[in-house]
């Protein structure tokens, strides 16, 4: 059985494809041309995430479920929301922040697309945004200032936030 030659990872693999589109979509884009009824109700979302994460962080089953963490992970970079100082790899802090922000149910919720989208999306965003600032992981080829690789980067997770349902006002 010949299983063929890996994926380039630096060639799309399907650009005309679904997530292709999506992808080259989400690059292309920057803050000015989200509108700014969309990039306001994102913001909302953002801090509702956020105190939901606060609110959620320190429930009995959050308490558990962080101190069990801590004694499996080794440290890391990413922050765990409510904990301080701890700090974990990025899928962990992941994990538990996306559990936090559920934990109580206080999270947003869309009828249309029944589903808690800021305990995926914020959680796995916040991971990435914090382990992408450290020095060594910024991408090699690009050139632009700290500050502007940022405001991209938050034009990209905008446009993701309003590409979903949840963005839409309910």
């Amino acid at each position: 059985m010949t299983l063929g030659n890996p994926p380039n990872p630096s060639k799309p693999s399907n650009p005309a494809g679904v997530t292709g589109k999506l992808s080259n979509w989400i690059h292309s884009t920057n803050l000015s041309t989200i509108p700014a009824q969309v990039v306001t109700r994102a913001k909302y979302l953002i801090l509702d995430g956020v105190a939901c994460a606060l609110v959620g962080s320190h429930l009995p089953w959050s308490t558990i479920a962080a101190k069990s963490i801590f004694n499996m992970e080794p440290e890391g970079s990413c922050t765990v929301v409510g904990w301080g100082d701890k700090k974990l790899s990025p899928l962990a802090a992941a994990i538990l922040n996306s559990t936090f922000i559920q934990g109580f149910e206080l999270d947003d919720y869309h009828s249309v697309a029944p589903l808690h989208s800021n305990s995926l999306l914020l959680p796995a965003l916040l991971s990435a945004a914090e382990i992408a600032t450290l020095a060594d992981n910024i991408p090699k080829t690009y050139s632009a200032p700290m500050s502007s690789w940022h405001t991209s980067l938050a034009a990209r997770w905008v446009r993701v936030l309003a590409s979903h349902s949840m963005a839409q006002t309910y």
